[in-house]
Formats: structure tokens, C-alpha cells, sequence
């Protein structure tokens, strides 16, 4: 454990000095962190492999955005600080009145009316999504945003792990319910092999065995960190309890589902006879001639408890097989950043050798335009820093490949390409080098 907590230390340390992640400057933002360049781009890879994964390989499931803000919180503490309500006796001036007030307000209200879930938004666009898959089961909702924990766990620091602002990713999957538990079991395997597929040690992310509780199943997908396995994915079964919630706050009138009865020509009104049974109606969906509520598999993760996962689980320390053949005082082990490709926030950096600047510099630019192109996130290394310095930096951050531009490159095209934490460069002809990086990237 002591060694695990001393690893621990030293990817936080390493996230600080390569602009990953650090603590937030602001007063009072306790609990709180940034992220710099390359912890922005870890972050950004992980939830495009996510989207990507979730909805745009899937075909039924489809994606939403949804307010940071609860306003039903909202509006109550407007209410009980000024005494001012909207309500359906009010003229429309009146009500649009009284909602540019609340906004005015929203400066003042408690962290509490900042949601802690997608749960709530996700779910209020069933009905939408219900019609966009023309109401045939299976399909979801996906969502991406930014949530708040107004309270942080007690205890050691665990770094961005229950950071109070996370940003949330989100699966809400309506099924038939005779096919819900068939359905519970395909999604763990589905998400345990995402998480394991970009890992360099995929034994140490694990799924529980199912636990009920109050009518909902749930499973965990979990990493070992270094104060143990920990929860960095929750997957629900919430049965038939989301529709049953949903249609409550259909019954109570909640603002954000009064507009989506009023849109389906639904009267509230008359909710305690036949509308009741219109509103159940309009909630079911076809599962090939039977109409059904549908069950619902919910998957959740925290992006910045998989990111730190990603980073303790591609942390690494090797000899320093260069720094051994010099006289220069030792510098400590190589630390090396190994990141699955896809997720690698750098692909290439370049590296400018020799004295015919000009021409160089215009060569490393047509590279640096080449990879772009292909999407491929590309940096220029600082030509003041010693071969040594600029392995140790590249292969900290994670660089997947350093390439070389020297006298050579302009005499007759050949460059120097260097792969993550090797002391080896290989000569390679300047045409083929763009090639022989995407080659390698859509092999894993």
C-alpha cells in the first residue's frame, strides 16, 4: 500500500508539472481542479471513445443536453425568499415577468438547485426519443454534462476522484422487461470491455456481482486504485420505477413535463379518470405488436474518476538508459506515460535538429499540417532542451511519437522516429511517416 500511495503521489506530481491537472487558483474553490492542455485533451478522447461507443455505434441510441440548473429547485427558492410564485391564474406577461426575476435571482440561490445527476434530464426526454425511434424497443437517451456533489467525502485527498465538479456521462437504455435482465448482463460485458480496451493493465478493471436494493439492481465497473476498487462506473437496472416517476410528475403537473403533455394534446385536468390512462398510454412503446412500459438499464461514470484510472493505470518508471552513458548528476528513473492511442492527448511531437533553420522550420510546419489533417493532436519541441531533456519530457506526457527533422531530412528526405519510452530512432523516408503513425494508431 505504501508503495501504491508513493505511485500515487508521483502521477499527481507529474499531472502539475506537465499541465494534466492541478488544483484550482481561485479563494474558496476547495475540492476544485483545472485542467490543462493535455489533461483537456485525455478528457476530451475519453468521452468521444465513449460517445462514440454509446451512441454512434448503436443506432438507437441518441443523444441530449439538458440544463445544469434545476429549475423546479430553483423556482422553490425564488418562491420562499420573495414570496413571488407563478402559477396558471397569471397572465402570461405576468408569468414571463416573474421567470426573468427568477433568472435575475439565480446569482443568489443555494448550490442545491445545481443538479447532482443527469438522471432527471435524461429521463424528461422520453417522449421524444420514444418518437424519434418511431416507439419500437430498445432505445435510449445519452447524455454528457457537468454535475456537482455539494458535499466531498471525509478523508485522504483522492485527487480528482470525487472532485465536487465532474462532468457526467450518461445511458438511459428502455427495454421490454422480459428482456431487462438479458439486457443488464449484455451492457456489463459491453462496458467492461470499453473500459479494459484502452487500458495497459486491463486486469485491473473489474465488475461486481449484482446487488438489489428498493427494486433496482445495480453492478459496478471498478479500478484497483491505490486506496483500493473503487466505483469509476455504475450500471442500474431501474425496472419500471423511471416510468412510474415519470408519469407522477406528469400527474403533479411538473413544468418541464407540462409542455410535453400539452404538445401531445393530453388535458391534466381530467388526469384522475380517462387521462390518467391517456398519460400511461403515451409512456408505452411497441416491442413487435405488444405495447409495454418499458424497463430501464441506466449506465453512469464520472469522466474525471476514468481519467484518473487512465493515468494511474499508464504510469510507469523505467531506467534511464541515456542518462547512464553521461557524466550529467542523475535525474531519477524515466517516468513514462503510456496511454492507449486513441486517448493519447499528444500523437507526435517534432523535433528540430540541425542549422538550416529555415529550411527545417518549413518542413516540421508541412508535417505538423500532414497530421492535423488526420486529426492527430501535434506539438513542436523546444530545440534549447538536451536530446535527454526532450526524451523525458515526451515520453511524460504520453507523446506516442517523437520525430526527427535534421540536415539529412532536407538533402534527401529522411527523418528520425522515435516510439514512446525507446532509445531507439529509425530512419524513415518523409513520405511514409504520416502513414506509418495512423497505421499504428488504427491497429490497436
Amino acid at each position: 500500500m505504501a508503495a501504491e500511495n508513493t505511485i500515487f503521489q508521483k502521477v499527481i506530481s507529474l499531472c502539475s508539472r506537465h499541465s494534466y491537472i492541478f488544483k484550482a487558483q481561485q479563494r474558496c474553490a476547495s475540492g476544485l481542479y483545472e485542467l490543462g492542455p493535455l489533461g483537456m485533451e485525455l478528457k476530451h478522447n475519453i468521452c468521444t471513445e465513449w460517445w462514440y461507443s454509446m451512441v454512434t455505434s448503436q443506432g438507437n441510441v441518441y443523444g441530449v443536453e439538458c440544463p445544469s440548473i434545476n429549475r423546479e429547485l430553483q423556482h422553490r427558492h425564488f418562491t420562499k425568499t420573495t414570496g413571488n410564485a407563478t402559477n396558471d391564474a397569471n397572465t402570461e406577461h405576468e408569468n414571463e415577468s416573474c421567470r426573468q426575476e427568477e433568472d435575475d435571482h439565480l446569482y443568489s440561490v443555494p448550490s442545491s438547485v445545481f443538479r447532482t445527476s443527469l438522471y432527471q434530464g435524461t429521463l424528461l426526454q422520453y417522449l421524444h426519443i420514444k418518437d424519434l425511434a418511431n416507439k419500437q424497443l430498445p432505445f435510449g437517451t445519452a447524455q454528457k454534462g457537468t454535475c456537482f456533489r455539494h458535499r466531498r467525502e471525509q478523508g485522504a485527498d483522492r485527487f480528482i476522484f470525487d472532485t465536487q465538479e465532474f462532468t457526467q456521462l450518461s445511458v438511459q437504455y428502455y427495454c421490454f422487461p422480459n428482456t431487462a435482465a438479458q439486457q443488464l448482463d449484455s451492457w456489463q460485458r459491453q462496458r467492461l470491455d470499453w473500459w479494459r480496451k484502452f487500458a495497459e493493465n486491463p486486469s485491473n478493471f473489474t465488475a461486481t456481482d449484482i446487488q438489489t436494493k428498493d427494486q433496482v439492481q445495480t453492478l459496478d465497473i471498478q479500478y484497483k486504485f491505490p486506496w483500493g476498487p473503487d466505483t469509476i462506473e455504475r450500471i442500474y437496472n431501474r425496472g419500471q420505477l423511471p416510468m412510474d416517476e415519470l408519469l407522477r410528475w406528469m400527474n403533479e403537473g411538473e413544468v418541464d413535463c407540462k409542455r410535453r403533455v400539452d404538445a401531445a394534446g393530453i388535458d391534466q385536468g381530467s388526469a384522475k379518470d380517462g387521462g390518467k390512462k391517456d398519460l400511461v398510454d403515451m409512456l408505452k412503446a411497441r416491442h413487435g405488436r405488444k405495447q409495454t412500459l418499458p424497463h430501464t438499464i441506466e449506465m453512469t461514470t464520472c469522466v474525471e474518476s476514468g481519467m484518473l484510472a487512465y493515468l494511474l493505470d499508464g504510469f510507469s518508471e523505467k531506467q534511464d538508459v541515456a542518462q547512464s552513458t553521461q557524466k550529467s548528476p542523475p535525474k531519477g528513473p524515466l517516468q513514462v506515460m503510456t496511454f492507449h492511442s486513441k486517448l493519447a492527448p499528444i500523437k507526435v511531437a517534432i523535433v528540430i535538429k540541425g542549422s538550416a533553420a529555415r529550411a527545417l522550420q518549413e518542413i516540421s510546419q508541412y508535417l505538423q499540417g500532414e497530421f492535423r489533417k488526420s486529426n492527430m493532436n501535434v506539438i513542436e519541441m523546444d530545440r534549447t532542451l538536451t536530446l535527454q531533456q526532450m526524451y523525458r519530457r515526451a515520453d511524460a506526457m504520453g507523446v506516442l511519437f517523437t520525430i526527427f527533422v535534421h540536415e539529412d531530412t532536407v538533402k534527401d528526405g529522411t527523418i528520425g522516429i522515435r516510439s514512446l519510452g525507446e532509445a531507439i530512432v529509425q530512419g524513415q523516408h518523409i513520405t511514409q511517416v504520416k502513414e506509418f503513425v495512423l497505421r499504428h494508431i488504427n491497429h490497436e
